[in-house]
């Protein structure tokens, strides 16, 4: 009936955004936005339009990526994951194509309101953002087939994303927010890490590298291990050093779910469980980066 919404659509759309990497964008902003309130009174309209402008560009880049897939070929021989949803004919390209230059559009409105409150420094860490949401996978040299994906992903949604969220607020960056981010940046790198894993051999077949496919399987699932146990670690230092409080260590919360990916997930080279993996990481990222928003707000209201 007209005037009804269409759930099916409605969940096609939601698989395509790709909902568990929303976290990505949303804990680095929480993190930087919760270090901030020591230094300055929590401007509540430049934090939302961080959130959504964030969540903007995160969305555009995954757009960005389902599309460019299509273009290229690229989902044709690939593990069908839940968001594929060109190659499985549940939306067309057209319409991806178009959600795309809606999300970008948004994003660019966000930045523009947060510049002209801020002013232009904050443009350091809106044009970079931007491009690189761009030719991430689109452009005939996409970034992402390149091996640095892992790399460009730590750096923008770690330091970059953190601290310009601190910066937002505050007008300054501190060496404390750039140490803060690097456990963020480090977690949200193994959530491409693991997607890269899972799409191992295709990659291979289609020229594509990446930083898993530079270590082989065997190396790789021991690198995965060591950045997951160092995000820990960087965050029981900068307690103990006296950087942050004890309550940071509410962070430690996401400790079982780190466990259980080691001990259930990573047993298996399935593409099913890899992109299981992939999820529970994500779960990681978030349940991490909100314990410590938690333990650095306590931290800043005591």
């Amino acid at each position: 009936m007209r005037g009804h919404f269409n759930l099916p659509v409605i969940s096609h759309w939601v698989w395509a955004i790709r909902p568990f990497s929303m976290t990505a964008s949303v804990v680095p902003i929480f993190v930087g936005a919760a270090l901030s309130i020591n230094a300055a009174n929590l401007n509540w309209y430049l934090f939302l339009a961080t959130l959504f402008g964030s969540l903007s560009i995160q969305i555009a880049t995954n757009l960005t990526d389902e599309y460019s897939d299509h273009i290229r070929g690229g989902s044709d021989k690939k593990f069908l994951a839940p968001h594929k949803v060109i190659a499985k004919g549940l939306l067309s390209p057209k319409s991806v194509l178009k959600a795309t230059v809606a999300s970008y559009i948004l994003s660019l409105i966000f930045g523009l309101y947060i510049f002209s409150q801020t002013g232009w420094p904050i443009l350091v860490f809106c044009i970079p953002a931007m491009i690189i949401a761009i030719l991430y996978s689109a452009g005939p040299i996409p970034l992402g087939n390149k091996g640095i994906s892992e790399v460009v992903v730590f750096i923008l949604m770690g330091p970059a994303m953190v601290m310009g969220s601190y910066y937002v607020q505050t007008l300054e960056l501190t060496p404390r927010s750039l140490l803060v981010s690097l456990p963020i940046g480090l977690l949200v790198a193994l959530i491409m890490y693991c997607n890269n894993l899972r799409d191992l051999d295709e990659d291979a077949d289609s020229g594509k590298t990446s930083l898993a496919s530079f270590l082989g399987i065997a190396r790789a699932k021991r690198t995965y291990f060591m950045v997951l146990c160092s995000s820990y670690l960087i965050i029981m230092l900068s307690a103990t050093l006296g950087i942050l409080s004890s309550w940071a260590l509410i962070s430690f919360v996401s400790i079982p779910l780190a466990i259980r990916a080691l001990k259930f997930r990573f047993a298996s080279s399935a593409k099913g469980e890899m992109n299981l993996l992939m999820v529970h990481t994500a779960s990681i990222h978030f349940f991490t980066g909100i314990g410590l928003t938690i333990g650095i707000l306590i931290e800043s209201l005591i």
